[in-house]
């Protein structure tokens, strides 16, 4: 009886830890996005389905707020300086297709804010421009229906959204370079990613902003 018992609770045990590490990601990513013009510093709050992203002024003040609902993609967007909201139009929930593109798993990993990252590349002649990404899975599930969400047309967002294996990914590290020249265009670097509760009130419209109407 102390034996089924004892395997009983073992197996409770097993199937709560299991559930633990199938988690989402809950905390804070920092990143920075670097091009030859500007250097601009990123931070996601995540927790569930919510995402909230600060854009940092040169001075480390929060320039600009997004809040981003990964699960119906409706986000809004604020502005700090003037107590300002708006919501986004919703997007038409698809990812992106790029014609003639060409994907390749890399054999490099990199270790890039504690998390070992795998190398995959996105080339398009037509474009002229090739993007390696250095990929983590670690149930960053928001990441996809983020980047659906915000429906971006810059190179970095749509040429991911070709490659085959990201679910639960997050690119750790992007690098956009001119295809016939080698020469770096941009960059996307994670810096520091830490694990932790995120207040839930961060995804709340604050109570002296006012809506911004078109």
């Amino acid at each position: 009886m102390k034996m089924k018992y004892f395997l009983a609770t073992a197996s409770l045990i097993m199937l709560f830890s299991i559930n633990l590490l199938a988690q989402s990601f809950e905390g804070t990513i920092e990143f920075t996005r670097k091009t030859s013009i500007d250097t601009t510093k990123y931070t996601y709050h995540v927790k569930g389905d919510m995402v909230r992203i600060e854009e940092l002024g040169s001075n480390g003040q929060i320039a600009g707020i997004m809040i981003v609902n990964t699960k119906n993609y409706k986000a809004k967007s604020l502005s700090p300086d003037r107590k300002l909201y708006m919501e986004l139009e919703s997007p038409n929930n698809k990812f992106i297709t790029i014609n003639n593109s060409e994907v390749k798993k890399g054999k490099v990993s990199k270790t890039i804010a504690g998390y070992k990252c795998d190398e995959w590349s996105v080339s398009n002649k037509d474009q002229n421009t090739i993007i390696t990404y250095y990929l983590s899975k670690d149930n960053f599930d928001f990441f996809e229906g983020l980047l659906i969400a915000l429906n971006r047309k810059d190179k970095f967002a749509t040429y991911y959204q070709q490659l085959p294996e990201t679910k639960s990914s997050f690119p750790f590290l992007a690098i956009e370079k001119d295809l016939t020249t080698g020469k770096e265009k941009a960059k996307l670097e994670v810096s520091k990613v830490t694990k932790k509760a995120i207040d839930p009130k961060l995804f709340e419209i604050p109570a002296d902003y006012k809506k911004f109407e078109k």
